[in-house]
């Protein structure tokens, strides 16, 4: 069986709590929670280009001091170099980890009633494992 014609079978559940009640205070938190999330989305972004553009921008070669001709010690500066910079892409990754988690928390424990908030967790996985699926089996043949 194709995997585009049992999606929307796949997905479909029974539903307890139906997200079309939400209420136009709720609506409208949701809509400015979306707008902070999306301008902290950009900041991050903003920064991990940044450090992307300095990795190209200064070749590792040029970052390593070069004290001697020992070449162990050139590695050394290399590693370090890239520790670095790993560090530093890592810290804006884990931000973004915190921004996922703030946003979701602020979703389920804020805005939405308990039975909305199930059946919005629900979906948000039900979307993760189709997307899982379809980026393990992409249009290949998947059997439900």
């Amino acid at each position: 069986m194709n995997f585009e014609s049992h999606l929307s079978e796949f997905l479909e559940v029974e539903r307890f709590g139906d997200l079309s009640e939400l209420t136009g205070k709720q609506l409208r938190m949701i809509d400015e929670s979306q707008g902070k999330t999306i301008r902290e989305e950009r900041k991050l972004s903003t920064r991990l280009a940044s450090l992307q553009e300095d990795i190209v921008d200064k070749p590792l070669a040029s970052k390593m001091k070069k004290e001697g001709d020992d070449d162990d010690h050139e590695c050394e500066n290399a590693d370090e170099a890239l520790n670095e910079h790993s560090h530093y892409m890592a810290g804006v990754m884990e931000e973004a980890d915190e921004l996922r988690m703030k946003t979701l928390k602020e979703i389920v424990l804020s805005i939405l009633a308990p039975v909305h908030a199930v059946e919005y967790l629900a979906a948000t996985k039900r979307i993760s494992m189709s997307k899982s699926l379809y980026l393990s089996y992409g249009a290949k043949t998947i059997v439900f």
